[in-house]
């Protein structure tokens, strides 16, 4: 997939742009993150996919490396589709309502599901709103209140519009008061089973080890389907290939590759010496899957 994969549209997710700002040194790990979760999309065949709209970008290159594999190998992957909520597909971050709520940014920029009660407050009371006192939705002048009235709204099930005629006349502290103690009864299940399975570690782990089983009874069937599909003959040449350019590495690794190869299209010199690696794996895995049977 890495080497179907442009970096050009690896480096537009909007996940890795927010990453650039907040960091000096950018990893190779962190560029090759969006395409492990197109993988993992893919390797299992999905074909919708609940996601924020903050995620949409993952989904689109998802569907770009499908498609660009099915049209290369033949029908092999399904174009996933992203799901999205009706309201709420974005929340904002309680610190920073122009910014999307993420665990990245620190824990007093969300709301975790299983904080206790206190913290829940603490973080409701202390979220960043706007000047004045009226609560009315208008995300672009009132970034603060409208992200609040949006988390109100998802979670007791009422209109936006509805909630703005209740706390009508009512301050911001009456409001986040109302929203933290909502909250708190929201998420009080899933803190209660958090507890619960914490003493059943036996029954968590058989759990665990059962989905574990099916996905890759899924993952196999997958992969099989797929090394049908590419030509092994070609993994061996690639194999090859790479055994030269080990003898010698001054040679440049795309001159080593014939251009009519079915898996050569617009490889820079990075993801031809990617590709040859990939085909060297292939070959040692096999080995040692012959030895272990």
């Amino acid at each position: 997939f890495q080497a179907e994969d442009g970096i050009r549209d690896v480096e537009r997710s909007r996940g890795l742009g927010d990453v650039y700002k907040r960091q000096k040194n950018i990893n190779a790990g962190l560029l090759n993150y969006p395409v492990l979760q197109a993988a993992d999309i893919l390797l299992y065949k999905t074909e919708m996919v609940p996601v924020g709209k903050d995620q949409i970008q993952h989904i689109e290159l998802a569907r770009t490396i499908a498609r660009k594999f099915n049209k290369k190998f033949g029908k092999t992957f399904p174009e996933p589709e992203p799901l999205l909520p009706e309201k709420g597909a974005k929340i904002m971050s309680l610190k920073d309502p122009k910014k999307k709520m993420s665990k990245s940014l620190g824990p007093e920029f969300y709301i975790s599901i299983f904080d206790e009660p206190k913290e829940i407050k603490r973080k409701v009371m202390s979220a960043v709103t706007d000047t004045g006192k009226i609560i009315k939705y208008n995300p672009s002048r009132k970034p603060g209140i409208s992200n609040l009235l949006t988390i109100y709204s998802l979670f007791s099930e009422r209109p936006v519009r509805e909630l703005e005629k209740i706390f009508e006349g009512k301050g911001y502290a009456s409001f986040k008061q109302s929203l933290a103690e909502l909250l708190i009864e929201k998420l009080e299940p899933f803190r209660k089973k958090r507890k619960k399975l914490l003493k059943q570690k036996k029954y968590v782990y058989d759990v665990l080890t059962r989905g574990a089983k099916r996905a890759r009874l899924i993952a196999r069937s997958t992969m099989k389907e797929v090394r049908k599909k590419m030509p092994v003959w070609l993994v061996y040449l690639l194999s090859l290939i790479g055994i030269v350019y080990l003898l010698n590495p001054t040679a440049g690794i795309l001159e080593l590759i014939p251009d009519n190869l079915p898996i050569v299209g617009n490889l820079d010199e990075g993801a031809a010496a990617l590709l040859v690696w990939q085909g060297l794996s292939e070959i040692i895995n096999a080995k040692k899957n012959r030895q272990n049977n």
